[in-house]
Parts: structure tokens; sequence; C-alpha cells
């Protein structure tokens, strides 16, 4: 990844965050902000230049530590990553995670074998809630908190339970604020 479309990234992050990208925002997220601390560094830690990318991994490293975060920078992660709370999140680094994703905390995406989780567009994890292995969540979804994914989530879905259930259909995933629009 180039440094300009890393800077990107890290723009659509911050503008989920608060709905603007400024530098006054910029500061007050990089030094507040648990969950955009993190996934600055998860994101520099993707670049293609050598020094920036090992000490961008250590520095993540340090937060991982820190925060009980660990998202590996193998997790393929598109625009508009939000990490609410900024605790306790664990990604297999074989998940596919589309833009717009709110990541809650104490959620879990892992895999036995290697074949994580494809997660769409605009999708809600809700707090304390497990994916494991290879299921694919659809676009627009909502995963209720404490919920067990144990199969796949059609798109424009809301899901909740242990082992969850489709609880309504929805048009519009309205509980995914400042979207990032992949131009």
């Amino acid at each position: 990844m180039t440094l300009a479309d890393c800077f990107l990234y890290i723009k659509s992050d911050l503008f989920r965050y608060y709905g603007n990208v400024t530098m006054l925002n910029f500061i007050k997220a990089f030094f507040y902000n648990n969950g955009f601390i993190y996934s600055f560094w998860f994101r520099l830690s993707k670049i293609d230049n050598f020094f920036i990318k090992y000490f961008s991994m250590f520095i993540l490293k340090n937060k991982s530590w820190k925060y009980g975060i660990q998202i590996s920078p193998k997790v393929d992660c598109g625009y508009g990553l939000y990490i609410g709370h900024g605790m306790s999140i664990v990604i297999n680094p074989s998940v596919k995670i589309g833009n717009n994703v709110n990541l809650s905390q104490f959620v879990t995406i892992g895999s036995n074998d290697g074949n994580a989780a494809v997660i769409g567009d605009n999708v809600y994890i809700g707090p304390n809630t497990c994916i494991i292995g290879k299921k694919n969540i659809g676009n627009d979804v909502i995963i209720g908190a404490g919920s067990i994914v144990t199969k796949d989530i059609p798109s424009f879905s809301v899901v909740a339970g242990n082992p969850f259930r489709i609880i309504k259909t929805i048009q519009i995933n309205d509980v995914i604020l400042n979207k990032w629009i992949v131009k």
C-alpha cells in the first residue's frame, strides 16, 4: 500500500468517528480515542515502506497489549473502520472486512482452519459477539450484542441470540453513522 492510499484509509476512519476530517479532530482522536489510535497504527503497518511498516508494527504490538485489541496487519479491511470503545477485540488474520464496519468491544472473529469470515459493507457487530469459521456476513447487517454467529447472514438483516436468529429485515442499516462513500 502506498503512503497516499494509507492516508486515505486513515482519513476514512477519522470521518467515521467525527463526520468530517479536520486537523483538530485528528489530534483529538489520535490522543484520546483508543479505537482510532489502534486503527491509525493498523493502517500504517500495511504500508510498503520498510521503516514505516516495521515501526508501525512495533507500535501496534504495544497498543495490542495496552488495549487488548488483536487485529493482524494481514486482515483485509475496507474503508471507514470504526472500533467502538477500543478494547478487547480479536480478529483472525484471514478475515475480510468491508467498508464502514463497526466493531464493538469483546468481539471475536476467528477460525480453526485459517478460513475466517467475510464481512460485507455497512455492518454493525455488537458487543460480545463471536463469529467463528468461514461465514459470509452480507451488506447492511446488524448483529446484536451477545450473538453467536453459526451460519451465513443474508444482507439487510438484523440478527441476535445464541445461536443467532434473524429478527427482521431492513432496507438500510441506519445504525452505521458517518458512512465513508467509496469513489
